[in-house]
C-alpha cells in the first residue's frame, strides 16, 4: 500500500481537521514527522505540512496507518496527488514572494478590507513595520476577519519574518488637577535630584517629506484652522512657521497623503490634539 492510494478528498479534510484539533506539533509527532520546510497545503486561510497530511489521510481512508515515511519526492508525487484532489499546494519560496508583494501592496495603499490595527506587526527587510494580520490577509486573499491573528503570526514567523508585539500601556496616573494646593506643593517640594531614566520602545511613522512640504506651500503662510498669518518666520530660511497635521492620525490608520494633511499654527495644532 502507498500514499498514492489515497483518493478521497474527505480523508484529506479529516486529516486537516485532526491537525487543527491536535495542533501542529502533536499532529506531526503522532505521525512521526518533523516540520515541513518547503511544501504546504493552503486551506481556509491556513497552511498545513504537505506530506504528513497525506499520510494521515491514508489512515482516515483505509483505517490503518502508513508506516513507510519515504516518498519519491514531495514535488514530484505528493504535490500532484493533492492538487489532483483540488487542494492548493504552495512552496516556501512562493509564499515568501507573496509576502513581499503584500508588503508592496500595503505600502502603495492597497486596502481591500477595513484596516483595524492590532498589537502584532511584521517587519520587512528594511525594518518597516506592517500589521501582521492584514499582511497575511493580502497573502492568502482572505478578509482578516476570517482567521485569527495567531494564525498570521505563526505563518509569518515560520517563513523567517520578524513578528513583534507592540502594546500601548495606558498608565493613567492620579490627576494632579484635583489635588489641593497644600498637597500639590508638598509633593513638588519633595522631589529631588535628576529625573529617573526609563528605557522605552516606540514606533514612529516615517512621514513623506513631499506631502509635508506641499501642504505647507499650499497653505501659503496662512493657518488652515484660524485663517491667521503664521505667528513668526523660521530663522533658517525666513519662511512662515506652520506645522503639518494629519486630519486622521497615522496611528488611527490615516494615510500620509496631501488630502489628509493640513498646515496649522502651533496653537491650532495643539488644540487639535488636546482641545
Amino acid at each position: 500500500m502507498s500514499y498514492l492510494d489515497v483518493t478521497e478528498k474527505s480523508a484529506v479534510l479529516k486529516a486537516i481537521k485532526e491537525f487543527d484539533e491536535l495542533g501542529r506539533d502533536k499532529f506531526l509527532e503522532a505521525y512521526g514527522f518533523g516540520h515541513a520546510r518547503s511544501y504546504f497545503i493552503s486551506y481556509d486561510g491556513k497552511e498545513y505540512d504537505c506530506k504528513p497530511i497525506l499520510w494521515a489521510a491514508y489512515k482516515h481512508q483505509f483505517g490503518t496507518p502508513l508506516l513507510a515515511k519515504a516518498s519519491s519526492g514531495v514535488n514530484k508525487t505528493v504535490r500532484p496527488k493533492l492538487e489532483g484532489m483540488g487542494f492548493v499546494v504552495t512552496s516556501t519560496s512562493t509564499v515568501n514572494g507573496e509576502v513581499e508583494r503584500a508588503f508592496r501592496r500595503y505600502k502603495d495603499g492597497d486596502r481591500p478590507w477595513r484596516l483595524v490595527e492590532g498589537e502584532w506587526y511584521v517587519s520587512d527587510k528594511e525594518q518597516d513595520l506592517y500589521p501582521a494580520k492584514y499582511i497575511w490577509a493580502l497573502v492568502i486573499s482572505a478578509p482578516p476577519r476570517t482567521f485569527h491573528t495567531s494564525d498570521a503570526r505563526k505563518e509569518l514567523a515560520e517563513r523567517g519574518y520578524s513578528v513583534v508585539n507592540i502594546t500601548v500601556e495606558k498608565d493613567i496616573p492620579r490627576s494632579v488637577t484635583g489635588m489641593s494646593d497644600e498637597e500639590l506643593f508638598a509633593l513638588a517640594r519633595a522631589v529631588q535630584g535628576r529625573p529617573q531614566m526609563k528605557l522605552t520602545f516606540s514606533v514612529t511613522y516615517e512621514r513623506n517629506r513631499y506631502v509635508a512640504e506641499a501642504a505647507l506651500r499650499r497653505a501659503g503662510g496662512i493657518c488652515q484652522q484660524c485663517e491667521e498669518d503664521a505667528p513668526f518666520k523660521k530663522r533658517k530660511d525666513g519662511s512662515p512657521y506652520l506645522e503639518t497635521h494629519h486630519k486622521v492620525h497615522l496611528a488611527d490608520g490615516g494615510d500620509d497623503t496631501l488630502d489628509n494633511t493640513e498646515a496649522l499654527c502651533p496653537n491650532c495644532h495643539r488644540k487639535k490634539h488636546h482641545g
